[in-house]
């Protein structure tokens, strides 16, 4: 999994989250999160 720092302890987060549910669900989980913070940067 490549690094995924964000500095507000997001890493952390994501990292527990894999570990879990290593399989489809982080990934749905995942793009829906990456969707989210692209909106809010534009």
């Amino acid at each position: 999994m490549e690094k995924f720092e964000r500095g507000d302890g997001m890493v952390l987060e994501i990292n527990i989250f894999f570990e879990n549910h290593n399989s489809v669900r982080f990934w749905i989980f995942f793009k829906k999160t990456m969707r989210l913070l692209h909106k809010r940067k534009k």
